[in-house]
């Protein structure tokens, strides 16, 4: 079962006083990154969670993907065809750096 990145989430207040909740900690992604890592080009109409369960096992880490390529908007115009995707060979890794960052 996918690790959920919505464990800890941190709570904060905006100058409306309009309270949100950091689902993504902000971590610059070449502190995910690693040598292991595999880049591939997307497909016509591939999704991050389709890549996702083709290479780490779950669709649920298209959240991992998002951030280890720094894309803020995973349904927008990011995504397309012939783009280079960073994609990591362990899930755990990603876990692991983003656990020791909170």
């Amino acid at each position: 079962m996918a690790t959920s990145r919505h464990i800890k989430l941190k709570k904060y207040v905006d100058k409306n006083k309009i309270v949100n909740y950091q689902t993504f900690p902000f971590v610059r992604k070449e502190l995910l990154q690693s040598s292991n890592d595999i880049i591939i080009k997307l497909k016509e109409n591939e999704r991050l969670d389709t890549v996702a369960l083709k290479y780490l096992g779950d669709g649920r880490y298209w959240w991992a993907i998002a951030m280890l390529n720094d894309i803020k908007m995973p349904f927008g115009n990011e995504l397309y065809t012939g783009r280079n995707i960073r994609i990591p060979t362990s899930i755990d890794n990603i876990l692991t750096k983003i656990n020791a960052m909170n």
